[in-house]
């Protein structure tokens, strides 16, 4: 659980990498004034600039990793996630794990799956219902930590190496049996 804050505070583990979709936390933050935003990863000079109206209100940790990271996942009050254009991206599956919840960008492989797994998938791009899905766990901490057990409890039991491997050798059998 999130140690006792006055203000929530929201976690992005990125990069300022333009299919991450940081930019858009500019406008998350405007329509929620009342939460904090801490950064983790890698950023060039320019993008904190861009938070500069915001300031006490973000923080920029740099890259953690090991401990750090996951003491990062685990005392955030929620995870947003807006990216887009990934296969798959591990960042909400280990701030699940770590008991965090997420809202997720839908439209690629990180939101198909963590939709799947029964967490919270926003359009891509859609700020106001990025907004709306992060208030609504903000007020309803039982929703978020549900959908963090629910993701959890996916990725301990289908995102396994062994699952990964069986799902190879399955399509390599069909590939097989057409040629």
């Amino acid at each position: 659980k999130p140690p006792a804050r006055d203000r929530p505070r929201l976690l992005f583990v990125g990069s300022d990498r333009p299919q991450k979709r940081g930019h858009l936390l500019v406008d998350l933050l405007s329509r929620l004034p009342e939460v904090d935003l801490e950064f983790v990863g890698p950023f060039g000079p320019a993008f904190p600039r861009l938070f500069s109206s915001m300031e006490g209100r973000v923080a920029f940790r740099g890259v953690r990793s090991g401990d750090d990271l996951a003491q990062a996942y685990a005392t955030a009050d929620l995870l947003v996630h807006p990216a887009v254009g990934e296969a798959f991206g591990l960042v909400p599956f280990e701030a699940a794990l770590a008991g965090t919840a997420a809202v997720v960008a839908g439209g690629h492989g990180c939101g198909e799956w963590y939709g799947r797994a029964g967490g919270c998938v926003v359009p891509p791009d859609d700020v106001g219902a990025l907004a709306d899905a992060v208030r609504s766990r903000l007020r309803d901490r039982h929703l978020a930590g549900q959908e963090a057990l629910q993701v959890a409890e996916f990725t301990r039991t289908h995102l396994t190496w062994a699952a990964a491997a069986k799902a190879f050798e399955s399509a390599y059998r069909e590939l097989l049996k057409r040629s």
